[in-house]
């Protein structure tokens, strides 16, 4: 099974991000990066962390308001958005995780046959 942990993210503002907010849990082993002392990072985690800082990170100070540049969503993660720096590895990084989570957990409820 594919999993993240604390250790796999490059860029530091999402990794003291990430690191505030996951829980005293480690892996066993990362099965991304290998790391046995990151914390483990959950679906639900991921989520939170896509949310707060890139969409909620994206409303511009000056409008407040709830208008961020960014959104996400189980159909569209992280395809057509660049930054041009390391917060690029680390977004396609968990977009790909919640691509995965997403595509699972849809798959695994199938629907039932019909019999006529």
């Amino acid at each position: 099974m594919f999993s993240l942990c604390t250790e796999c993210f490059l860029n530091f503002g999402i990794k003291e991000t990430v690191n505030k907010i996951c829980s005293d849990e480690k892996p066993v082993a990362c099965s991304n990066c290998g790391s046995y002392v990151g914390k483990k990072v959950t679906a639900e985690l991921a989520n939170d962390l896509m949310r707060n800082f890139f969409v909620i990170g994206s409303i511009p100070p000056e409008i407040g308001g709830p208008a961020p540049v960014f959104e996400f969503n189980n159909r569209n993660f992280s395809q057509s958005v660049t930054f041009g720096t390391n917060i690029d590895h680390d977004l396609k990084l968990l977009s790909d995780f919640l691509a995965r989570i997403s595509h699972s957990t849809s798959a695994s409820i199938a629907p039932k046959p019909s019999y006529h």
